[in-house]
């Protein structure tokens, strides 16, 4: 995935025409933009550049720079470059092993969603029969090979992983307006996050944590509902806010946005709201 904020693997069962999601998990806060960072902070370090301190122009310079350094180590064992960021001329090369050890922790963080999924459908590693990548990050070798030696086996390498995106979409599309070409074809899909909000703990406002809703890998559609109480006496609002990540501290998630609900000011744990998060067929 080579979304910065946003990095998921599934496990598919596919028998006959049916295709089953069994299990996803992912990272809130790892992507492909991740790996072209940790090649920005080494250019502004060999460099004496300040990232913070760059206009907007210049910022983007150096980001492009490092995303066609990063694509580039992908195919080389050394990529070198030149550029003009800030008047400053920037000239050298980056050697792919350089580059894979900047990146052994986001590797690293990378595995720990791939071990999660694959323990949450109860399978090993050698019962996966296949492995697919997509995204344009999946083709970076290092990638590749820890995959390789977590499955023991290779990913597939005849499909492309920008081509696989598009792919699924359209039959996602097709799935959905009912086409006669997929007419036999079932489809089943799981919730890629955990749904909740915050909530107070021993009415300590300073102490919030995550209460979820919908638990991740819940099969879609699914809709469920909790009830919240005030915890003051005379409270007018009750304030929700919308969370999506695994986490149990609000601030390790991803927040989705918030809700503010007005109540008659009774005495605390008289008034409460139902919360319904639902989830339709289309995982929306």
């Amino acid at each position: 995935d080579n979304n910065s904020t946003d990095d998921y693997q599934s496990i598919l069962d596919k028998y006959d025409n049916i295709m089953e999601v069994r299990a996803t998990a992912g990272d809130n806060f790892l992507g492909g933009n991740d790996f072209r960072d940790q090649l920005v902070t080494k250019l502004t370090e060999d460099h004496k550049l300040d990232f913070e301190t760059l206009n907007r122009a210049d910022q983007n310079r150096l980001n492009r720079l490092a995303e066609i350094i990063k694509q580039d180590l992908s195919s080389r064992d050394t990529s070198n470059y030149a550029a003009t960021i800030a008047e400053t001329e920037l000239k050298g090369s980056i050697t792919r092993e350089s580059f894979e050890e900047l990146a052994a922790n986001l590797r690293r963080r990378l595995r720990v969603p791939i071990e999660r999924a694959i323990n949450d459908a109860t399978l090993r590693p050698e019962n996966i029969d296949n492995v697919v990548l997509v995204g344009g990050a999946s083709r970076m070798p290092m990638i590749r090979r820890m995959v390789g030696r977590l499955f023991q086996k290779l990913p597939l390498s005849h499909l492309n992983p920008d081509e696989i995106v598009a792919l699924g979409a359209a039959v996602q599309t097709g799935l959905k307006a009912r086409d006669v070409a997929l007419e036999d074809v079932v489809m089943t899909d799981v919730c890629p996050y955990t749904l909740g909000t915050s909530a107070v703990v021993d009415d300590n406002y300073e102490n919030l944590v995550i209460v979820p809703i919908i638990e991740r890998n819940a099969v879609v559609p699914i809709s469920q509902s909790q009830k919240f109480y005030t915890i003051r006496d005379k409270q007018k609002e009750i304030n929700l806010d919308i969370y999506q990540g695994e986490n149990m501290r609000p601030e390790d998630n991803i927040l989705l946005g918030y809700l503010r609900v007005e109540v008659p000011p009774e005495k605390a744990g008289i008034e409460g709201v139902d919360v319904r998060f639902t989830y339709d067929i289309n995982g929306a």
